[in-house]
């Protein structure tokens, strides 16, 4: 339990009417359900509205210091256990990212959002590659991602202007690396050429539902965008 919901539910003690009496203290007395709902939320959350956090000394009847601590420990654990949170997932993409490419194109916003939240991201965005291009060499995993854009550029989802026009094609050679192919599938040898992925929106990747791709340069951050 968060520091803070700590001292609240000391000061409340399982008290019905000493919870609405800090309810109504917190400004919310014409609307007592909305304040439980509100008070409650911040006990299962540890965090609250710049309001909330000004008026709970008061409500409480507790010094103002002692509120402010409560919140700092309670952010300090709230970081502490995204942070975990966000290792846990990069070990979990890391044991089962596949290699693949990731489409880029002109738009970083779809033209119809619905119908692509409704058929997944991937349809547009992911270009499946065989396992084993992992065991290739260097040349021989150019040769075939070029195959594989060549094939996408002929496929008829090319021509779905749902995101606007194809720009370029991002190969995903493992968990960090990743190198940039224009839409003839040849290799871009200037490393600025890729700064420009680092404003790609990566919002419409929480659509996607597929595993084992990291989708687009990482949503954990890809610390090694390079090209050779």
């Amino acid at each position: 339990m968060f520091e803070i919901s700590k001292l609240i539910n000391h000061v409340i003690g399982g008290d019905r009417n000493r919870k609405l009496k800090v309810v109504a203290k917190l400004g919310f007395e014409n609307d007592l359900f909305n304040g439980c709902r509100r008070l409650d939320n911040l006990v299962n959350t540890g965090e609250c509205t710049e309001y909330l956090r000004n008026k709970l000394p008061e409500a409480l009847g507790l010094d103002p210091e002692l509120v402010s601590k409560a919140f700092k420990d309670t952010k300090r654990d709230l970081e502490e256990h995204k942070q975990k949170i966000l290792e846990q997932r990069e070990k979990y993409e890391r044991k089962t990212f596949l290699p693949h490419l990731w489409v880029e194109h002109s738009m970083d916003e779809p033209i119809d959002l619905l119908t692509v939240s409704k058929l997944g991201i991937e349809q547009w965005k992911l270009i499946e590659l065989d396992e084993d291009i992992k065991e290739q060499s260097w040349e021989d995993q150019v040769v075939t991602v070029q195959k594989a854009i060549l094939k996408h550029q002929w496929s008829q989802i090319s021509k779905d202007d749902m995101f606007g026009e194809i720009t370029g094609y991002v190969y995903y050679q493992n968990y960090d690396d990743t190198f940039l192919f224009d839409v003839d599938g040849q290799l871009f040898e200037d490393n600025l050429v890729c700064m420009r992925l680092l404003k790609h929106n990566i919002n419409l990747l929480n659509h996607s539902a597929k595993l084992g791709y990291k989708m687009a340069y990482g949503m954990l951050g890809n610390s090694n965008l390079c090209i050779s």
